[in-house]
Formats: structure tokens, sequence, C-alpha cells
């Protein structure tokens, strides 16, 4: 491929023991209209037989080998550092997704018509209903809670690109310029919510993002029934308290304090009914214990800040 090509784009997948939902999502990599420049499969020492092969695909396939299951965080650095340096584009993809074969080429319309934004979210479609939306980017509420906006709704045709908070990783894209600048995703949260903590630290510093309507991409994900999962609950919820206090502007860290004291007490409550006690408690103790460690990287976060609290005020639901 021509490295002299303007938008050279690199695609980065993090397996763990996806069985052939990797496959899937490779072949339909296969069919992009606008071919990335670089695939990188970054796998977490996974136990089946997910891991592909170079020559079962037509694809710039390189594969990387870790010794352990490090997260979805830590693999994702593992592999920007590794790429190509004529890559600008740097695109998260699930292995449990299917892109459909322009969402390649509509996310780089996008962001070439669109130059005021510097990272982009996908549309998800349910893999299992495809007439439901899976996400349509992220919301981060003033409580701390985040959630993927649009999620389990009908799909509506002839949607317009908007701003939105944050994309959700699964499919998301980003200029590499900007991962390298924040030194990209935070190891210690290993997964869950680590998405959402990379885009709050690129709005602080005045990156903005847009949802690219018709870049769409069918998500199995963990279905309606990931909420009672043991890991989603333990570090969704450890990790909405970091990413609270390292990244939210303190006039909003203050005045919200209440709201996000009540959400993590409502959050208790809630998980306990479902059998989940244990794992909801494990989650807060840990979230408390790393407190000193996450102060002190809100001390990064918040350097050189230059959105206005207000921006987050703009896009952020008013409620939970």
């Amino acid at each position: 491929m021509n490295s002299d090509r303007k938008d050279n784009i690199a695609v980065v997948l993090v397996n763990w023991n996806s069985g052939s939902f990797l496959r899937a999502c490779l072949a339909a990599l296969e069919c992009q209209t606008l071919p990335p420049r670089q695939v990188v499969v970054v796998d977490n020492a996974s136990t089946d037989d997910s891991l592909p092969k170079r020559e079962e695909y037509q694809l710039p396939l390189h594969i990387i080998r870790l010794s352990s299951n490090t997260g979805f965080s830590h693999a994702n650095n593992q592999a920007i550092k590794q790429l190509d340096k004529s890559v600008n584009w740097v695109v998260l993809l699930n292995a449990d997704t299917k892109p459909l074969s322009t969402w390649l080429a509509k996310l780089v319309g996008a962001a070439n018509k669109n130059p005021e934004f510097d990272f982009f979210a996908s549309t998800l479609l349910s893999m299992e209903n495809p007439s439901l939306y899976d996400g349509t980017g992220d919301q981060l509420f003033y409580s701390g809670l985040a959630k993927r906006h649009r999620y389990q709704r009908p799909v509506l045709g002839n949607r317009s690109h908007c701003e939105v908070f944050a994309p959700c990783a699964a499919a998301a894209m980003y200029k590499r310029a900007i991962l390298d600048e924040i030194q990209g995703f935070d190891d210690d949260y290993f997964c869950y919510f680590e998405d959402v903590d990379l885009a709050f630290r690129l709005r602080l510093k005045g990156y903005r993002c847009l949802w690219v309507s018709d870049a769409m991409v069918h998500h199995y994900g963990g279905g309606l029934t990931e909420h009672i999962a043991d890991t989603p609950i333990y570090y969704g919820h450890r990790n909405m308290v970091w990413n609270y206090v390292k990244n939210m502007p303190m006039p909003l860290l203050i005045a919200l304090l209440p709201l996000h004291l009540f959400a993590n007490l409502a959050t208790l409550i809630y998980y306990t009914g479902k059998g989940k006690r244990k794992t909801i408690i494990k989650a807060k103790k840990d979230a408390i214990a790393g407190l000193p460690a996450v102060w002190a990287k809100r001390k990064e976060s918040q350097s050189g800040r230059v959105s206005s609290w207000r921006i987050l005020h703009e896009l952020t639901p008013k409620l939970w």
C-alpha cells in the first residue's frame, strides 16, 4: 500500500478467547472499500483456537502475542506503540463485531469533512437484532455513571452526524497524534470504562468527538445479561469512581459529589439485590484503595486543561 496516502489507517483488535467471532470480524475487514494500512491483533494469552494465521487473510495482518491477559487497556497501548510511523488514524475494533464494507470509508470521509473533530464514534447495531442500536457513542452522566447512547432503541434512518461525549471503543477512530499526546489508555483500568476515561482526558485537552451515523458496525457484545456478570460489574463500577475523581473538573467534582455518592450507594443496593453483593462491594473497596494513585494521576489529566467545564455541561445528560 502506498505509504504516501493521506489517510493511513491502522485497525487494532484485542483478542481473548473470542472463538469464531474474530475470524468473522477479520473477514469483514477484508471487504472494506477503504482498506487499512495495518491490522494488528493483540492476543491476551488466549487458550482457545481463536488466534488467526496471517496466511488465512488478505490483510496486512500483524499479530502480537502477550504472555498473560493484560486487559483491554494495556493490550491496545502495546499495539499502538508498535504501529508503523506513517499511520495517522488508529481505529479500535472489538473482536465480536462485523463492520459493514463502507465503515472505514465513512469514518475517514467524515473526518476529512469535519476537521474540527479529532475522534469519532461509529454506529453500533445489535448483532442479534440489527433493527436496534447497540450504541451511538457513550454518554457520561453527572453522577459519574456512563452508558451507550440509544442502546437497544429502534434504528432510525437518515440521522445526521452529531457531537457526542465519547465513542464506544468497540468501534472508534482516533487521530494517532492525540493518543500519543495523552499516552493512550490508563493501564490500571484493565477493562470497562477505559474508553470513557480516554475520551474525558481528550475532551479536557479541547479535542472533540463526532458520531458518524452511517459508519455502521454489527456488535454482539454481552447481550442483555451483561450487567449481571462479575467482570463488567467489578471493573465498570471500580473504574467509574476512578474516572470521576481523576477527570471531573474541580467545580463539578465538588458540586456533584453528593450525586456521585448516591449513585454508588444505589449500585450497591441494586447489585446486592441481583445476588452480586460480594462483587460490587469489592469493586467499591478497591476503588477507594486506589484513590491515592488516582489523585496523583488527576494532576496530569487536569494539567494544561483547555476545555471549560461548560463543555461537559452541554454534552452531559442532566440527571443520572
